[in-house]
């Protein structure tokens, strides 16, 4: 193989956007934009964002600190990304545990 087929592979074409992009940053990352901090900390989503998003005035969004940045997503998706990370999770079981171990401390305690 040559050393320009190589590059070319390489490379990706983001189905939506149409942009090309290096094959490391297609799969995870749909797009990027570059917004400015303005007066008061506010920031303005571009509208090709909002308009891939359905995000209208008034859309309620949840802003994320994580450890390497932030995210920033609607709350009808954090609600599904919860769901996902959760699913397969026994909570009810963890729930119900935790307070049988809470109620015989305090019954041990008197």
């Amino acid at each position: 193989m040559t050393r320009t087929a190589s590059r070319a592979r390489q490379w990706h074409t983001h189905p939506l956007s149409g942009t090309r992009r290096h094959r490391w940053y297609a799969p995870t990352v749909s797009g990027s934009s570059r917004v400015v901090l303005g007066d008061k900390g506010r920031i303005v989503v571009p509208a090709a964002v909002r308009e891939r998003r359905h995000w209208t005035p008034g859309t309620t969004l949840i802003l994320v600190e994580a450890p390497n940045g932030l995210l920033l997503t609607d709350r009808d998706t954090a609600l599904q990304m919860v769901r996902e990370k959760l699913a397969d999770r026994p909570l009810v079981d963890e729930l119900l545990a935790d307070r049988r171990a809470e109620a015989a401390a305090d019954l041990a305690d008197q």
